[in-house]
């Protein structure tokens, strides 16, 4: 099968580099959430509704720190971008903090089971979980020995009128010391997890090694990231980022849709993000990413 790769937005990710000492704890009351599944058991669903909790509480407590910047006229690779290009709005900027929260203890409060109403109008059973957690506000540093590359081998790619014959792009990574990968595309309205996903699931990165996706074997069965252009355009700016982790923690979102590993709004997504990242010190994370320009032919 392909995998079609249709991104319009370029962002940066942009570190702020203080440092403190580690604060007081702030104990603050959430309510995480989580469906039921055939496929989960009521201990999963409360573990899943917890850990959205606890994520929730962090982020309340560091804060998401999201400010708006305007890209101007250029693309950083290719230059002057036709006036017409949607990629000359004004988008926000992530401006990472070096803090992040760390949960001490938590009292579950309460816990019910409700029937939410959808969009569909079917009904979903969904478990709430009413939490007190206590979390410390720490700062501190990246380190400066762990760092990863993105290459995506050139900055211009083209669309060739039809999905097989366009340009695929292949990503390679490498990095300083053993790590986990998550691998985004990033688009006008959606931010995409191309890494780890429903078919390849391991995400290690081992320093000795260079991670290459789509790999040979998974191109060879099929699995391509073409690029594509929106109706009517002749030019998009796209990016690919890479976040490497030391320790393994999965990136879940609560505005996902389908199965999970697409964001379907651009604001929604960089709120994850912060959220996510808020949950890991700085020193056990970094990142890369590459902008590019895709082209019609």
């Amino acid at each position: 099968m392909r995998t079609k790769l249709n991104y319009v937005l370029a962002i940066g990710l942009l570190w702020c580099t203080q440092c403190t000492f580690a604060q007081d704890t702030v104990t603050v009351v959430v309510t995480g959430e989580a469906p039921f599944t055939l496929d989960m058991t009521r201990g999963e669903v409360k573990q899943k509704a917890l850990d959205d909790a606890f994520s929730k509480a962090i982020t309340e407590v560091v804060g998401v720190n999201v400010q708006s910047e305007t890209f101007g006229t250029k693309s950083e690779t290719t230059g002057q971008m036709p006036e017409t290009s949607k990629i000359f709005e004004v988008f926000s900027v992530v401006n990472r903090s070096v803090a992040y929260g760390r949960l001490v203890k938590y009292t579950v409060l309460d816990e019910r089971i409700d029937r939410d109403t959808l969009a569909s109008g079917g009904t979903s059973e969904v478990l709430r979980v009413k939490v007190r957690c206590e979390v410390a506000k720490d700062m501190e540093r990246p380190d400066p020995a762990f760092r990863i590359t993105l290459d995506l081998g050139k900055d211009v790619f083209y669309e060739r009128g039809t999905l097989g014959e366009s340009d695929e792009i292949v990503v390679s990574l490498e990095c300083t010391q053993d790590a986990y990968v998550t691998l985004f595309g990033v688009a006008r309205d959606t931010v995409t997890v191309l890494l780890p996903n429903q078919i390849v699931k391991e995400n290690r990165l081992k320093v000795s090694e260079k991670l290459v996706f789509p790999s040979p074997e998974m191109r060879s069965a099929g699995l391509h990231l073409r690029v594509s252009i929106n109706p009517g355009e002749r030019r998009a700016a796209e990016m690919i980022l890479a976040i490497a982790t030391k320790d393994p923690l999965q990136f879940t979102s609560g505005h996902a849709t389908g199965v999970g590993s697409v964001v379907p709004t651009y604001r929604a997504a960089l709120e994850d993000l912060q959220r996510w990242l808020s949950q890991m010190p700085p020193s056990r994370r970094t990142d890369a990413y590459q902008l590019y320009e895709v082209r019609r032919r």
